[in-house]
């Protein structure tokens, strides 16, 4: 449950949410994980299971007589989509949400492993099969949360967690959004994450960016698992024009068998056209 950092990472400057503290007399929290879309997230004991979780919270802006009502709804939109998809098999179960002095929190399973971005750097690029055999798993777990009208909009190798037995864990619905979601928030930043985000997400095309955005996302996911890299890289202002007008990258060595089907697989998944793409997470 580890992702990009975003509004409410204040949760890890207070002392109020450091190692120790209790949250809702229930979540002990032990040790920072990373940021999420939207706050820090913490390893912390279940005190009623007795088991680890990944505790999210996000620090509310009380200030003024503000009560946080509008990142309090983006957060309670992000609690909501994470606990319909809870029982799709490749996501991390939902165990309670709420408010708790001056915060959010969403308390989930824990997921054992290691991040594919961390995993590819540390190794270097996965094996062609392994690749194709990781992402497929992602894609299927993508096609259940479609089907269930979530999409997840930001995914990324950060975002897929890969446990000990090699089984993917897709997290982080910070961003996710059944029938919503526009180019830019208020604080204009981004919504996702520019080098894995697919050209209507940043051109803001269509009132609806749908499943096709997690579908080019499988694209790039693949392109990274098979090279190490991102399909574009460099300032933002030149990978957000990559990504809109640059063709995706080719995998060194596509002359055939397996690496040249994998490359086609990118080059379709990453098209510019949303209806150029396979058709679903479930075709690719």
């Amino acid at each position: 449950m580890v992702g990009g950092g975003g509004q409410g990472a204040r949760a890890s400057g207070s002392g109020l949410y450091g190692p120790g503290a209790l949250v809702e007399g229930r979540f002990a929290l032990e040790a920072p994980l990373g940021q999420g879309g939207m706050g820090a997230v913490f390893r912390a004991q279940d005190r009623l299971s007795g088991r680890p979780v990944a505790l999210k919270l996000v620090a509310l802006d009380v200030s003024a007589g503000s009560d946080g009502g509008e990142l309090a709804a983006r957060f309670a939109r992000e609690a909501e989509l994470a606990a319909r998809v809870d029982q799709v098999p490749g996501t991390a179960r939902v165990l309670a949400f709420g408010r708790h002095a001056g915060a959010l929190y969403l308390a989930q399973e824990l997921v054992e492993g290691e991040d594919l971005a961390r995993r590819v750097a540390r190794a270097g690029p996965l094996p062609p099969a392994e690749a194709a055999r990781l992402v497929a798993a992602v894609a299927r777990t993508l096609d259940r949360c479609h089907a269930l009208g979530v999409v997840h909009r930001d995914v990324k190798p950060s975002n897929v967690l890969v446990r000990p037995d090699g089984a993917p864990v897709l997290v982080d619905f910070g961003v996710a959004t059944a029938a919503h979601a526009a180019r830019l928030t208020r604080t204009g930043d981004l919504v996702g994450t520019p080098a894995y985000m697919a050209p209507e997400q940043v051109t803001g095309r269509g009132a609806d960016v749908g499943p096709a955005v997690d579908v080019y996302a499988l694209g790039a996911l693949l392109l990274h698992a098979l090279t190490g890299r991102p399909p574009f890289e460099g300032p933002l202002f030149r990978v957000l024009e990559a990504v809109v007008h640059a063709p995706p990258p080719r995998l060194p060595g596509a002359a055939g068998g397996l690496v040249g089907a994998l490359d086609g697989l990118c080059a379709a998944a990453l098209a510019k056209d949303p209806a150029a793409r396979p058709a679903s997470a479930r075709a690719l």
